[in-house]
């Protein structure tokens, strides 16, 4: 697995597998398709190719794209998983904790990750991958900023 962090040129390939992404994200969201047939990728993703407090990252296995993080520095010192996705065929591998773990491993400080209320095998997987991560060493809270769900708040120190 390599993870390489995303410039422009990635853009379409993130375009692509945000499609994948929001489709599964559906059953929890209610989020439906436009007229196109294609999810709205929101207000927040071309940031990710302007502002420098947003890190683009792919997953990469055998030259291939399977998933990406995009993770978002809050503060100095603290960063947030926005948005985490791996392709079905490529989970219970351990391939998406591993690039979770990897991820972290980039950015030393404070970190949060929060799930949608209603999609408990996200909230399993965080749970289980931070702990992991951090020999149980994590703090989990209420977000009712969005999305609105449990946050694991934890840290990250190489």
């Amino acid at each position: 697995m390599k993870i390489l962090k995303a410039d422009l040129s990635y853009q379409n390939v993130f375009e692509n597998l945000m499609q994948l992404y929001l489709y599964d994200l559906s059953i929890y969201t209610g989020d439906s398709v436009d007229q196109n047939g294609l999810f709205d990728l929101g207000r927040y993703f071309s940031l990710y190719w302007s502002d420098q407090d947003r890190y683009p990252y792919l997953c990469i296995i055998n030259d291939t794209p399977v998933g990406f993080a995009l993770v978002r520095q809050l503060t100095t010192d603290s960063y947030a998983i926005c948005e985490f996705f791996i392709l079905r065929s490529f989970r219970r591998k351990g391939i998406a904790t591993q690039f979770a773990h990897d991820i972290f491993n980039l950015h030393n400080g404070k970190w949060q990750v929060a799930e949608i209320e209603s999609n408990t095998p996200s909230q399993d997987f965080w749970r289980k991958t931070i702990s992991d991560f951090t020999g149980n060493d994590f703090l989990e809270e209420w977000s009712n900023s969005q999305p609105k769900g449990p946050k694991q708040v934890f840290s990250s120190v190489t």
